[in-house]
């Protein structure tokens, strides 16, 4: 949540919401609005969010306190707010949306979304879909990489510019690849880049989940288990949460 100069960058404000750390919901929206615009906007929201009805008159009313200027508004992970056939499970989140869609006002709403969105009949032709089904170009790829092992410590930052083209290739540029590949050089000083690429088969079809898997191997068994509370918290914890788990 992040005000910004309107002069400057022709943004009056910008909100991010994450489906698996803040959570994405109609009464969040409400709240972190209230913030960004502050007092008395803050105020009158919350008597707002108390007084009025109904989740779509509820929606609406938000949308007019956003009319004044640009505001950008990120919803991250949305899949996790989908059924299997794209239908937005959460109701006062669905009547934002039908209202962005239906009404003028200054806001950008951004979603990242692994799935298909079954958007308000009648709303397509006001929404913009940018498939992202291809990695990064080579030379940035290769940028990624070597930032990644910033001090050298896995044989990236200073690795032959070959190895390094092959590497970013043979994971189609994937950002989530090329961090993966990172992390098991930096963690296991044993295996270089140029052992990695000398297996086939970890660069097959499926070479994210090959390269996951590859990495869990490699940790030692302590770093399993710091893996194994996260995965079965399934969502950002203090490290005192994971401590608890772990404790004997």
């Amino acid at each position: 949540l992040a005000p910004q100069d309107q002069e400057q960058k022709g943004v009056k404000g910008i909100i991010y919401m994450g489906a698996r750390t803040t959570g994405i919901s109609l009464d969040r929206l409400y709240i972190d609005v209230g913030y960004l615009l502050g007092e008395p906007i803050y105020g009158e929201l919350a008597q707002l969010w108390k007084r009025v009805g109904t989740v779509s008159d509820k929606a609406q009313q938000l949308v007019s306190y956003l009319c004044d200027g640009v505001y950008i508004i990120l919803w991250d992970n949305f899949e996790d707010l989908l059924t299997s056939d794209g239908t937005i499970t959460d109701e006062g989140v669905y009547a934002f949306l039908e209202s962005l869609l239906r009404q003028q006002h200054g806001i950008k709403l951004v979603i990242t979304c692994r799935e298909e969105i079954l958007l308000p009949v009648g709303t397509y032709h006001r929404a913009r879909f940018i498939r992202l089904d291809k990695g990064l170009p080579e030379d940035d790829a290769i940028t990624l990489m070597r930032e990644l092992d910033h001090d050298g410590e896995g044989g990236l930052l200073n690795a032959p510019e070959h190895q390094l083209r092959d590497a970013t290739r043979r994971v189609f540029g994937i950002p989530r690849a090329i961090e993966i590949i990172a992390g098991i050089l930096r963690q296991d000083p044993t295996v270089s880049l140029e052992d990695l690429l000398l297996d086939h088969d970890l660069f097959g079809e499926r070479v994210v989940e090959n390269l996951i898997a590859e990495g869990y191997i490699r940790m030692d068994e302590k770093s399993r288990r710091v893996i194994e509370a996260l995965a079965v918290l399934h969502f950002p914890v203090p490290s005192v949460a994971v401590e608890y788990l772990l404790f004997p």
